[in-house]
This record gives structure tokens, C-alpha cells and sequence, in this order.
């Protein structure tokens, strides 16, 4: 609902019909809420580019702009985040990390997924290389010949670390033929039989109480740290005796990149390259200086996001929505103000209890004419927007805008604890709602 209403107003027609390409650039305004992820999603969804780098300016930016996505497209993106610290001697403290960086460029370099979000930081960032990404796979199914050793040695090169039981990403654990793998491509831990040479069965198991939870016909396994990086950290001496590369080394040049906000990117560049600058003598084994990461970045077509519209060659002239602050009666008004104008709303929730909630104090302050335009979704979006210029408009208010919403947790922490949620383009049929005035919480 939400991308098929981009794609209706004239700027996206114009813009996809006229993709940058390699070393040229076009700037972009009115992107307001979380548009900009839902522009990225259409680009992709519409075959518009083949695949998309998004950049946000900071780690937080980054991870809302992935839980956007994951709310719009389901699996379709990844995050390349940035390393936990600049220091070059120091480990990311978590393996997710890591691991998370080695299944995004792994995904969008072989094909799997196509819109990357990453950092500035991140873009100049250099890490070690594999000779070949689609080798860093393994895969394993039931029935498979495959030498029980050989395979735990495997998973020692590729990271992983031997426990007495898997609790976290990256573990693994064997307990005679069993082998338990916590693998960063799967929701849960998964569980390997072996008789003999042979994987008798592959099942995914609970974390918490250790049972089966489904038999799965393949598991597909990645490193959690690049090639040649241990996991208490590459050493200066390590670094300059292999093969390092960065994000726009590695992509395609027909990738296309959309920058939200070229200055404060440029300001994390800044920043970190001089930390580096005072903690080692050899800072670009690290990180690209700022101008070669801006030399690089300036071969790829680009969009960038700019605040004004003097600047712009295209102005989707979408804005934030109004400011309900937990009001039931704000939110009424809005709703009534958007009715006004023959637009749909959109109003997304946390969850169903919120949902539920929201359904039944809804009371007798809405006529049954703007009932019809209301739906009510699950998925929320950072932050709701007004697309004026879709056929017909349409306004999105989300959990940040309506009530005070619950932290969301990191991406990594999402796929790792619980169920994907029902995605933001599938939407309750409920439109029989009605409204009374006051607070709506879970």
C-alpha cells in the first residue's frame, strides 16, 4: 500500500525513468518521515536499479532505516554496520557484528538481497577479502556425505566458537554425532545428526528449551568474521600482510546510492579518520581518509537528499504528519483534516494488542463517510509522512507519532529473538473502527 502510493506520483515517474548512472548525481527534497526507505524499497520493487546503497549518517539512523525495510520488504535488505569501535586493536565486543557485516556484503555482492544500508563510517572502512564471496557458503541438507571433522574444523576457520551449549550467534557445540550450530542466516540454532559420514537430519531447535522446531531440507552457513580476521581482532601486523578492500571497492558500479544526509556522513568520516590518526601511524590500513571515500563514492550514480528546495532537481514534497503526541483526539483531527482532502489513512501499529486497543476506544468520534477511509496495519514505520502528491493521498501515522512506542531493538536482535512480524504491505481488513477521545496505549 504505502510503496505502490510512491509509485503513483508524478516525482517517482520522473525519477525512475531517469536513474543517475555511474559519476553522476541528482539531488532530492521533500523526503520527509521515513520516505526515504520507502523510496529505495519502490526503486528496487519496480526494477528501477538493480541494486541499492543506502546510506545513513549514523549507526542509529542506520538500524531504523533497516527496521523500515524489514517492515516493507521482508528479507529483502541488509545492514552493513559499522565497527563498534575505530580502534584497530580492538575486537568488535560482539560477534553479531561481525558476523552481520559478513552476511550483508556476502548477500548483495552474490545476489540475495538488493538494498544495502550501511553508515558513512562504514563506507570508508577496510576490512580483509575473501578471493571468492560465493565460496564463503556452506551448505548442508539430510543425506549429505560429508566428513563429520572436517566440518568442525570448517567452523573453527570460519569464526565460530566451541561451547558446551549454543546460546548466541556463532556458537557451536557437539555432543558425540549431534553438532548444534547458531548460524547468522537462520532465526534459530539449528541441530545436525550425523551417522557416521552421513547428516542424518537438519532441525531447527528452541534456544531456551532445546526441542525441535522444524525439519529444514537445507541450512546455509556463513563466517562470522571476514577471511583471515580472528576474533580478538586483526593486529597491525596482520593487517598489512593481506588483502584489504571497502564497500565501494567491492560493489558494482551500477549500484545505486542514496544518501540522506551528505554533511553529518561527512562529519563521521571526519571524526573517525582522526581518531585513527592519533591511535596508529598507519590509519588508511583502517579506513579510507575522507577524500579518497568521497573520490569513490563519486563514481557511483547518486541521490542525495537535500533540505531545501532551491537545491533540488526533484521535490516529492512529502511531509512529516502532524504532532499527536499520544492524543486520541489530535489524532481524530488529523484524520479528520486528511478525510478532508479524499486521502487515505494509514494508521500502523507496535502489535495486535495495540491494535485490538486501538480498535476498541475508537468510540463515536469518526462518521462512518472517514471510517471507510482508515485501515488500520501492523509494522510500524519510524516515522509517519503525507504523500500528497500519491493517487489518491495518502497519510501514515505510526507508533512513534501516535503514543510513546517501545525502544525497537537492533536488527540483529530482532532475527535473532523473535518471529518476523506480519509485514507493513499486508494490512488489517478491519475498517469498522470508530473513536473515542483520550490516550491509546497497549
Amino acid at each position: 500500500m504505502i510503496i505502490e502510493s510512491l509509485r503513483t506520483t508524478t516525482e517517482f515517474h520522473r525519477l525512475a525513468a531517469d536513474i543517475p548512472g555511474p559519476g553522476s548525481l541528482r539531488t532530492l527534497a521533500g523526503l520527509g518521515g521515513s520516505s526515504p526507505a520507502v523510496l529505495a524499497a519502490a526503486l528496487v520493487e519496480a526494477g528501477a536499479v538493480r541494486s541499492l546503497l543506502l546510506v545513513a549518517p549514523t549507526a542509529p539512523a542506520a538500524e531504523e532505516v533497516e527496521a523500515d525495510l524489514e517492515a516493507l520488504v521482508p528479507g529483502r535488505a541488509r545492514v552493513f554496520p559499522q565497527r563498534e569501535s575505530v580502534h584497530p586493536d580492538l575486537a568488535d565486543p560482539h560477534i553479531e557484528i561481525s558476523a552481520r557485516r559478513v552476511d550483508a556484503l556476502q548477500a548483495i555482492i552474490v545476489g540475495r538481497s538488493r538494498i544495502l544500508v550501511t553508515t558513512g563510517r562504514a563506507l570508508g572502512e577496510r576490512f580483509t577479502v575473501p578471493a571468492s564471496w560465493a565460496d564463503l557458503e556452506i551448505r548442508l541438507e539430510p543425506q549429505q556425505e560429508l566428513d563429520r571433522d572436517t566440518l568442525l574444523v570448517d567452523l573453527d576457520r570460519a569464526g565460530y566458537k566451541k561451547v558446551s551449549m549454543v546460546e548466541a550467534v556463532g556458537e557451536y557445540s557437539v555432543r558425540g554425532g549431534i553438532i548444534d550450530i547458531y548460524p547468522i542466516t537462520t532465526l534459530d540454532p539449528v541441530r545436525l545428526e550425523f551417522w557416521g559420514d552421513r547428516i542424518e537430519s537438519v532441525r531447527s531447535f528452541d534456544i531456551l528449551d532445546q526441542r525441535s522446531i522444524a525439519h529444514l531440507e537445507s541450512v546455509r552457513l556463513l563466517p562470522v568474521t571476514f577471511p583471515g580476521q580472528a576474533s580478538s581482532g586483526p593486529s597491525e601486523a596482520d593487517v598489512s600482510s593481506q588483502t584489504t578492500g571497502n564497500l565501494l571497492e567491492l560493489l558494482p558500479e551500477t549500484t545505486l546510492v542514496l544518501q540522506i544526509d551528505t554533511d553529518k556522513e561527512e562529519d563521521e568520516r571526519r571524526r573517525s579518520w582522526d581518531e585513527l590518526r592519533r591511535r596508529t601511524e598507519t590509519p588508511q590500513s583502517y579506513q579510507d581518509d575522507p577524500e579518497a571515500a568521497r573520490s569513490k563514492l563519486d563514481r557511483f550514480g547518486r541521490l542525495c537528499v537535500v533540505p531545501s528546495q532551491a537545491d533540488a532537481d526533484l521535490d516529492f514534497a512529502i511531509s512529516a504528519t502532524p504532532i499527536i503526541d499520544r492524543r486520541i483526539d489530535r489524532l481524530i483531527a488529523a484524520v479528520r483534516e486528511a478525510a478532508g482532502t479524499g486521502a487515505r489513512v494509514l494508521i500502523l501499529c507496535d502489535n495486535e494488542g495495540q491494535l485490538e486497543r486501538l480498535e476498541e476506544i475508537i468510540a463515536d468520534a469518526a462518521s462512518r463517510a472517514i471510517l471507510r477511509q482508515i485501515t488500520l496495519g501492523l509494522g510500524p514505520l519510524a516515522a509517519g509522512f503525507v504523500l500528497a502528491g500519491a493517487d489518491p493521498p495518502l497519510w501514515i501515522f505510526t507508533a512513534p507519532a501516535g503514543r510513546a512506542a517501545a525502544p525497537r531493538p537492533p536488527a540483529g536482535q530482532r532475527w535473532r529473538r523473535s518471529r518476523p512480524s506480519q509485514p507493513a504491505t499486508t494490512w488489517s481488513t478491519s475498517t469498522t473502527v470508530s473513536v473515542a477521545t483520550g490516550d491509546w496505549n497497549e
